[in-house]
């Protein structure tokens, strides 16, 4: 007898070919040139701009698909990135710091899932200035250096809100350090690779959220040999000021 696929297995299928088309289209070089120019001319602050216009259209863009097609299935989900990260480096010895380091919720390279279009709706209703973010016991935030991007973990949804009014004080609960990747991974604009092998695939990206990784990563390279870039509470939890 044959094997017939449910709905939402080809429907998710074909999400992914789509993907695969979509970022057959994508230039990382060209932006990490851009990057590369700008840490030349030691042009720090527009790289942290350029860095947040990567993530804040990866918020963005996952917040509007919820609200306008209840997109709770996708295969291109925010929420996986942070297992992307753990994927690449897993095998390799990284240093995770657990700390409570507070920030202006606007000065961190937030990506968020909000995967709820309700939670999304409610909280921006209900999170103001009366209504103070921090302490704020589910929030998770991982900040991972160098790349200098924040994944959440918990509280997408507050922090959502607190993003759109410009307002709040949030926290990263952990640092992971994953310089040690570079001695043996690169992305090549597509695929991460083994740095000694070039023909071996470590991580297939498959969707545009794993390519912005991927281009973060290679500015990460970049930004670790800078440590004026970042700023003095990650240098000194990092042990790098």
């Amino acid at each position: 007898m044959f094997k017939t696929k449910k709905f939402k297995e080809i429907e998710l299928e074909n999400e992914l070919l789509k993907n695969k088309i979509e970022n057959a289209s994508f230039s990382p070089d060209r932006f990490i040139n851009k990057i590369k120019d700008l840490i030349e001319s030691n042009d720090f602050s527009s790289v942290k701009y350029l860095i947040k216009t990567l993530t804040d259209y990866l918020t963005l863009k996952e917040a509007t698909h919820c609200l306008l097609r209840n997109n709770t299935h996708s295969t291109d989900k925010n929420d996986m990135l942070l297992w992307t990260i753990y994927g690449l480096y897993r095998n390799f010895d990284v240093k995770t710091i657990d700390c409570d380091l507070k920030f202006s919720i606007n000065e961190l390279n937030l990506i968020l899932n909000t995967w709820n279009e309700d939670r999304i709706v409610s909280n921006i209703k209900g999170i103001n200035s009366t209504n103070i973010l921090y302490p704020c016991n589910n929030i998770r935030n991982y900040y991972i250096y160098p790349l200098d991007i924040v994944i959440c973990g918990g509280g997408n949804h507050s922090q959502f809100s607190a993003k759109l009014k410009l307002e709040g004080e949030s926290h990263i609960s952990q640092i992971i350090d994953i310089s040690n990747l570079y001695s043996g991974l690169e992305f090549d604009g597509v695929n991460f690779i083994d740095i000694n092998n070039k023909n071996e695939i470590v991580k297939s990206c498959d969707n545009e959220g794993e390519i912005i990784i991927g281009t973060l990563f290679e500015i990460g390279r970049l930004l670790v040999k800078h440590k004026v870039y970042f700023d003095n509470k990650i240098k000194k939890a990092t042990k790098n000021d």
